[in-house]
């Protein structure tokens, strides 16, 4: 008797079926073509456009607009190396597509090295491009008029920014120096708050139990006036947790925190710690001069309830 006994007559379940036919592969490869030219003059037409806007709006150092321009442009690298996975497909058992050249030492090379590694860093790079993180730091309350005006100017702003950023598909995170300690009742407590509450944001430090309660460490007081702001529903975020340690020489604690890419993501958006917000307007543009009059009057109006 065989110290190892094999089972050879096995019944196909209809997914080992379907998978054997390879009807999934023939599929693939009679679509794959259509949605992948798609995609490059798609692409392309996006890049051609972002950079002749950018060009006419000369928006020099505001780096929202240059990042957008590598979105259709890692988008077009990925469809180009799906295009070349074609030559490495062959269904075999019905005979209905396989390329001479589908075994080649070279077309192995392509496969390894072009389309998986470098297609999976450039899938990578889209899921980090696909958060647009703000970092902030806003002035702290105290109890002026200017100081609150300066504050509501810095929220409408940060409020543009974070809508303008939405529109566009992107996955926002504040973070950093909010000035502003939740447990403390003034006027850039309520502000904060209503903004929050207006584009259904959560503190994530918040959320979460902290052992430590304080992001700042004063000489005669602390407080927790840094925080991790995003969409309530955002289920990426995790693990915020603020730290303490005798190495740390600055009066503030640093938070650390978990962030989950979504391998789903499609789209490819602007990362980064935003530079001082500027906004480029092109005074040539009707269009951009009426919508940069509706968000100065809309401003002027809000800053003119806290000055009263």
């Amino acid at each position: 008797m065989n110290k190892c006994e094999i089972r050879r007559n096995f019944e196909l379940t209809k997914q080992d079926k379907l998978y054997e036919s390879e009807i999934i592969t023939l599929i693939n490869l009679i679509f794959t073509p259509i949605f992948v030219t798609i995609g490059l003059f798609g692409n392309l037409y996006n890049i051609l456009v972002l950079k002749m806007n950018l060009k006419i709006s000369n928006e020099k150092g505001f780096i929202i607009p240059e990042l957008m321009v590598l979105n259709p442009l890692v988008n077009f690298l990925y469809c180009f190396i799906n295009l070349l996975h074609l030559m490495n497909i062959c269904i075999g058992i019905n005979g209905v597509y396989g390329p001479f050249i589908s075994r080649s030492i070279s077309v192995q090379i392509i496969e390894i090295y072009l389309i998986d590694y470098f297609g999976n860093v450039l899938k990578t790079l889209s899921n980090f491009l696909c958060v647009a993180i703000l970092n902030v730091h806003l002035i702290y309350d105290n109890g002026t008029v200017e100081n609150r005006i300066s504050f509501a100017s810095d929220m409408e702003i940060l409020n543009v920014t974070l809508n303008e950023l939405k529109t566009k598909g992107k996955e926002v995170i504040i973070i950093r120096d909010f000035n502003t300690d939740l447990s403390r009742k003034n006027r850039h407590t309520q502000m904060l708050l209503e903004f929050t509450s207006k584009n259904d944001l959560i503190f994530f430090d918040l959320v979460k139990e902290q052992i430590i309660k304080q992001t700042y460490n004063g000489m005669k007081n602390s407080s927790w006036i840094d925080h991790v702001l995003g969409e309530s529903s955002n289920k990426s975020i995790s693990d915020i947790t603020i730290v303490e340690s005798t190495r740390n020489k600055s009066d503030h604690n640093p938070i650390t925190m978990t962030y989950i890419m979504n391998e789903n993501l499609n789209t490819i958006n602007s990362a980064t710690a935003l530079k001082p917000l500027r906004f480029g307007i092109n005074w040539n543009n009707i269009q951009e001069r009426l919508a940069f009059q509706k968000r100065v009057d809309i401003g002027i109006k809000k800053l003119e309830t806290f000055a009263s």
